[in-house]
């Protein structure tokens, strides 16, 4: 088994003001709220009155989620695994973060993305746990998050865990709630990989839909394909065009949109469709196998092989 270098890397304050900058799915910056009350003022938006998009934004600085997603346009691992996670929560929150836990048709169809990729990856853990009980698995998770799709069954004692993200916080977590004998931490850019046949599985979710450029996402594939074996597999999520989207009360989907759209300007706005996705992925070597939809065909997970 090839050496590990380490637990998390110890970066200096300018090192980390670097890496941030490298961080495409929440911009990290605070917020002007007079400066983005002026901006929601000179929209001209379809979907609701303009008092109805102020009063949403005052909405939204009255709960912790609500604020993080003004002041940085994204979500990183804590709140990805906060929507994620619906179960056990009382009722005394803002009645907009209850809207969103639990009606933002995109927030639904999340947590169903979420529950795919657990399923898949314990399928292919348990079938490759069976085949292969003297060998590492060796599996990474880019961008790592909170790393859910591998809790379950982080007990097994030869599957290796690699989280792979720029965010220190999610790192610290994954840190901090995984068999230390073996996580591997690395805070690193996911078009830098330095694996190189040497992985087993990789799950990406919440990346490819922060960016625009085609190239960038194909040179993205490129570099999982490089990192795994032969025959190794990836799953990873992609976001459809709204024209695809089903099964969603219209309402909610107009509120969704002024909430992500015009008001927070989420930077995960860039969809694809499935002939895009699977195009994609083909040019960087891969061959894909399944792809599973969620209940409202927007956020569907696809399996390729090496």
């Amino acid at each position: 088994m090839r050496k590990f270098i380490l637990a998390l890397a110890i970066i200096t304050q300018a090192e980390a003001s670097d890496m941030s900058e490298l961080n495409y799915s929440h911009s990290q910056k605070p917020i002007s709220q007079i400066d983005e009350l002026t901006r929601i003022k000179n929209i001209v938006a379809p979907t609701l009155l303009h008092i109805e998009l102020i009063a949403l934004f005052e909405d939204l600085q009255q709960f912790e989620l609500g604020r993080f997603l003004l002041s940085n346009h994204g979500l990183n691992g804590k709140w990805t695994d906060y929507i994620i996670k619906t179960k056990g929560r009382n009722g005394t929150m803002h009645p907009l973060e209850q809207w969103i836990l639990t009606k933002a048709p995109l927030c639904l169809a999340t947590q169903q993305r979420c529950s795919i990729f657990i399923k898949l990856f314990t399928e292919f853990a348990k079938k490759k746990h069976f085949e292969t009980k003297n060998f590492d698995l060796n599996v990474a998770s880019i961008p790592s998050g909170y790393m859910d799709e591998f809790r379950r069954l982080s007990h097994i004692p030869r599957l290796l865990l690699n989280a792979i993200d720029i965010d220190t916080h999610s790192l610290q977590y994954v840190k901090n709630n995984f068999p230390k004998s073996q996580t591997f931490i690395y805070q690193q850019d996911a078009w830098s990989l330095h694996f190189d046949d040497e992985l087993d599985l990789i799950t990406s979710n919440g990346l490819n839909i922060y960016i625009e450029d085609e190239k960038k996402i194909i040179d993205l594939y490129r570099q999982f394909h490089k990192a795994l074996k032969e025959d190794g597999k990836l799953i990873v999520s992609f976001i459809t065009p709204p024209s695809q989207w089903k099964n969603y009360d219209p309402q909610d989907l107009k509120k969704q949109t002024a909430l992500f759209r015009d008001i927070i300007q989420a930077r995960w706005q860039h969809v694809r469709t499935q002939d895009q996705t699977v195009d994609y992925l083909e040019t960087a070597g891969f061959k894909v196998e399944k792809i599973v939809y969620d209940d409202y065909e927007m956020f569907p997970t696809v399996v390729a092989r090496k």
